[in-house]
Protein backbone atom coordinates (compact mmCIF):
# COMPACT_ATOMS: atom_id res chain seq x y z
CA UNK A 1 0.00 0.00 0.00
CA UNK A 2 1.21 3.34 -0.70
CA UNK A 3 0.71 6.42 0.98
CA UNK A 4 1.02 10.43 -0.09
CA UNK A 5 1.71 13.38 1.61
CA UNK A 6 -0.07 16.78 0.01
CA UNK A 7 2.16 19.96 1.28
CA UNK A 8 1.34 22.94 0.52
CA UNK A 9 3.78 25.66 -0.96
CA UNK A 10 4.24 27.41 2.33
CA UNK A 11 5.22 24.59 4.33
CA UNK A 12 7.56 23.01 1.51
CA UNK A 13 9.68 26.41 1.81
CA UNK A 14 9.73 26.33 5.05
CA UNK A 15 10.93 21.96 4.80
CA UNK A 16 13.54 23.39 2.63
CA UNK A 17 14.63 26.51 4.92
CA UNK A 18 14.63 24.05 7.52
CA UNK A 19 17.15 21.32 5.98
CA UNK A 20 19.58 24.63 4.57
CA UNK A 21 19.88 25.81 8.29
CA UNK A 22 20.60 22.06 9.48
CA UNK A 23 23.30 21.90 6.11
CA UNK A 24 24.65 25.88 7.15
CA UNK A 25 25.33 24.46 10.87
CA UNK A 26 26.70 20.89 9.68
CA UNK A 27 29.49 22.87 7.53
CA UNK A 28 30.42 25.13 10.56
CA UNK A 29 31.04 22.45 13.03
CA UNK A 30 33.29 20.94 10.59
CA UNK A 31 35.30 24.00 9.86
CA UNK A 32 35.30 24.75 14.01
CA UNK A 33 36.68 20.91 14.17
CA UNK A 34 39.51 21.24 11.57
CA UNK A 35 40.41 24.88 12.54
CA UNK A 36 40.67 23.16 16.70
CA UNK A 37 42.71 20.11 14.38
CA UNK A 38 44.88 22.71 13.32
CA UNK A 39 46.23 24.02 16.91
CA UNK A 40 46.60 20.72 18.39
CA UNK A 41 48.98 19.98 15.08
CA UNK A 42 50.49 23.36 15.72
CA UNK A 43 51.32 22.46 19.39
CA UNK A 44 53.08 19.59 18.75
CA UNK A 45 56.64 20.36 18.05
CA UNK A 46 57.95 18.86 15.22
CA UNK A 47 61.74 18.29 14.39
CA UNK A 48 62.20 18.40 10.63
CA UNK A 49 65.64 17.65 8.99
CA UNK A 50 67.03 17.49 5.22
CA UNK A 51 67.76 14.32 3.90
CA UNK A 52 71.13 15.01 1.59
CA UNK A 53 70.39 13.02 -1.77
CA UNK A 54 72.28 10.15 -2.29
CA UNK A 55 74.74 9.19 -4.97
CA UNK A 56 72.38 6.34 -5.75
CA UNK A 57 69.16 8.26 -6.33
CA UNK A 58 70.69 10.54 -9.54
CA UNK A 59 68.83 10.94 -12.33
CA UNK A 60 69.51 8.41 -15.59
CA UNK A 61 71.12 10.50 -18.37
CA UNK A 62 68.78 12.22 -20.76
CA UNK A 63 66.21 13.47 -18.03
CA UNK A 64 66.75 16.07 -15.73
CA UNK A 65 67.34 15.29 -12.07
CA UNK A 66 64.80 16.16 -9.01
CA UNK A 67 65.83 18.85 -7.24
CA UNK A 68 63.12 18.48 -4.67
CA UNK A 69 64.16 18.23 -0.93
CA UNK A 70 63.09 15.64 1.26
CA UNK A 71 62.07 16.35 4.22
CA UNK A 72 62.07 13.72 7.42
CA UNK A 73 59.61 14.24 9.95
CA UNK A 74 59.97 13.05 12.97
CA UNK A 75 57.70 14.16 16.04
CA UNK A 76 60.13 16.02 18.81
CA UNK A 77 60.04 14.06 22.11
CA UNK A 78 60.87 16.19 25.39
CA UNK A 79 62.68 14.75 28.13
CA UNK A 80 59.80 13.49 31.26
CA UNK A 81 59.44 15.68 34.07
CA UNK A 82 59.76 18.36 32.39
CA UNK A 83 56.99 20.92 30.94
CA UNK A 84 57.23 22.57 27.90
CA UNK A 85 55.11 26.23 27.30
CA UNK A 86 53.10 25.98 24.16
CA UNK A 87 54.73 27.81 21.29
CA UNK A 88 57.94 28.12 22.93
CA UNK A 89 60.74 25.26 22.46
CA UNK A 90 62.58 26.41 25.61
CA UNK A 91 62.07 23.30 28.54
CA UNK A 92 60.77 24.86 31.75
CA UNK A 93 62.37 23.45 35.29
CA UNK A 94 61.24 20.60 36.48
CA UNK A 95 58.68 20.40 38.88
CA UNK A 96 59.91 20.23 42.86
CA UNK A 97 60.04 17.06 44.34
CA UNK A 98 57.77 16.42 47.19
CA UNK A 99 58.62 13.19 49.76
CA UNK A 100 57.00 10.44 49.37
CA UNK A 101 54.09 9.43 52.17
CA UNK A 102 56.65 7.24 53.83
CA UNK A 103 58.76 9.90 54.32
CA UNK A 104 56.66 11.88 55.79
CA UNK A 105 57.19 12.58 59.41
CA UNK A 106 54.10 11.70 61.65
CA UNK A 107 53.46 14.29 64.70
CA UNK A 108 54.16 13.25 67.65
CA UNK A 109 51.42 14.86 69.42
CA UNK A 110 48.57 12.69 67.18
CA UNK A 111 50.40 9.15 68.03
CA UNK A 112 50.04 10.25 71.69
CA UNK A 113 46.50 10.92 71.08
CA UNK A 114 46.14 7.95 69.40
CA UNK A 115 47.83 5.46 71.94
CA UNK A 116 46.35 6.77 75.07
CA UNK A 117 42.83 6.11 73.00
CA UNK A 118 43.57 2.51 72.13
CA UNK A 119 45.32 1.76 75.14
CA UNK A 120 42.07 2.97 76.89
CA UNK A 121 39.56 0.71 74.33
CA UNK A 122 42.21 -2.53 74.90
CA UNK A 123 42.06 -2.37 78.77
CA UNK A 124 38.01 -1.89 78.50
CA UNK A 125 38.33 -4.91 75.86
CA UNK A 126 40.69 -7.40 78.28
CA UNK A 127 38.03 -6.60 81.16
CA UNK A 128 35.94 -10.52 81.48
CA UNK A 129 37.61 -11.60 78.08
CA UNK A 130 37.30 -15.46 77.95
CA UNK A 131 35.28 -15.35 81.10
CA UNK A 132 31.78 -16.42 80.57
CA UNK A 133 31.05 -15.63 84.13
CA UNK A 134 32.65 -12.34 84.79
CA UNK A 135 30.74 -9.12 83.73
CA UNK A 136 31.62 -7.94 80.30
CA UNK A 137 31.92 -4.47 79.19
CA UNK A 138 29.87 -3.17 76.24
CA UNK A 139 32.50 -3.55 73.29
CA UNK A 140 30.46 -2.57 70.77
CA UNK A 141 29.51 0.43 72.14
CA UNK A 142 33.13 1.40 73.09
CA UNK A 143 33.69 1.06 69.33
CA UNK A 144 30.78 2.49 68.00
CA UNK A 145 32.41 5.59 70.09
CA UNK A 146 35.35 5.56 69.45
CA UNK A 147 34.58 4.97 65.61
CA UNK A 148 32.75 8.48 65.48
CA UNK A 149 34.79 10.53 67.62
CA UNK A 150 37.28 12.66 67.21
CA UNK A 151 40.19 10.40 68.33
CA UNK A 152 39.60 7.73 65.08
CA UNK A 153 42.23 9.21 62.91
CA UNK A 154 44.41 9.87 65.98
CA UNK A 155 43.89 5.95 66.76
CA UNK A 156 44.41 4.42 62.77
CA UNK A 157 47.78 6.45 62.98
CA UNK A 158 49.16 4.90 65.70
CA UNK A 159 47.74 1.20 65.32
CA UNK A 160 49.25 2.23 61.32
CA UNK A 161 52.93 3.39 63.01
CA UNK A 162 52.55 0.50 65.56
CA UNK A 163 52.77 -2.09 62.53
CA UNK A 164 49.27 -3.50 62.64
CA UNK A 165 46.42 -4.16 65.21
CA UNK A 166 48.06 -6.83 66.86
CA UNK A 167 51.13 -4.71 67.70
CA UNK A 168 49.15 -2.59 68.92
CA UNK A 169 47.23 -4.81 71.17
CA UNK A 170 51.12 -6.33 72.62
CA UNK A 171 52.04 -2.66 73.31
CA UNK A 172 48.42 -1.74 75.11
CA UNK A 173 47.40 -2.82 78.68
CA UNK A 174 50.45 -4.74 79.86
CA UNK A 175 50.03 -5.15 82.91
CA UNK A 176 45.94 -6.75 82.57
CA UNK A 177 47.38 -8.82 79.48
CA UNK A 178 50.78 -9.94 81.91
CA UNK A 179 49.37 -10.33 85.05
CA UNK A 180 49.49 -14.31 86.49
CA UNK A 181 49.88 -15.30 82.96
CA UNK A 182 53.17 -16.87 81.48
CA UNK A 183 55.18 -15.25 78.24
CA UNK A 184 53.03 -17.90 76.24
CA UNK A 185 49.24 -17.71 77.39
CA UNK A 186 50.21 -13.57 77.49
CA UNK A 187 50.81 -14.28 73.66
CA UNK A 188 47.97 -16.17 73.09
CA UNK A 189 45.56 -13.37 74.93
CA UNK A 190 46.88 -10.62 72.81
CA UNK A 191 46.15 -12.87 69.35
CA UNK A 192 42.86 -13.58 70.57
CA UNK A 193 41.59 -9.72 71.62
CA UNK A 194 43.44 -8.62 68.52
CA UNK A 195 41.09 -10.91 66.70
CA UNK A 196 38.16 -10.06 68.75
CA UNK A 197 38.63 -6.43 68.20
CA UNK A 198 38.79 -6.83 64.46
CA UNK A 199 35.70 -8.70 64.15
CA UNK A 200 33.53 -5.91 65.87
CA UNK A 201 35.92 -3.02 64.06
CA UNK A 202 34.75 -4.89 60.72
CA UNK A 203 31.08 -3.76 61.49
CA UNK A 204 31.59 -0.43 63.36
CA UNK A 205 35.35 0.85 62.08
CA UNK A 206 35.77 -1.46 58.95
CA UNK A 207 39.09 0.97 58.39
CA UNK A 208 40.58 -0.18 62.05
CA UNK A 209 39.71 -3.76 60.59
CA UNK A 210 42.46 -3.05 57.88
CA UNK A 211 44.88 -2.53 59.95
CA UNK A 212 44.53 -6.79 61.24
CA UNK A 213 47.73 -8.26 60.13
CA UNK A 214 46.03 -11.74 60.01
CA UNK A 215 48.70 -13.84 61.15
CA UNK A 216 50.89 -14.36 64.33
CA UNK A 217 53.19 -11.90 64.32
CA UNK A 218 54.98 -13.60 67.27
CA UNK A 219 55.78 -16.38 65.34
CA UNK A 220 57.09 -14.74 62.70
CA UNK A 221 59.38 -12.09 65.02
CA UNK A 222 60.73 -15.64 66.33
CA UNK A 223 61.35 -16.84 62.42
CA UNK A 224 62.93 -13.57 61.88
CA UNK A 225 65.63 -14.37 64.87
CA UNK A 226 66.34 -17.47 63.83
CA UNK A 227 67.16 -16.27 60.11
CA UNK A 228 69.33 -13.57 61.50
Amino acid sequence: MKYTIETTPEEQIALYGMVENLFGTFCKTLVKMEKLNNKRRASVHIAHEVVPESEDAAAPEGEEADTRKVINFAVHERPVGSEVARGDDRDLSPLEEKPLPSEVRVDQKLLDKGRTAFDKLVRLWVKGFGDEDAEQPDRAEAMRVLANGPKSFAVLTYVRASGGLTWAVNAAAVLELSFGRTEQERQKLVLDVAANITQVASILFPDLSDLYEYKDIFATATEDCDHE
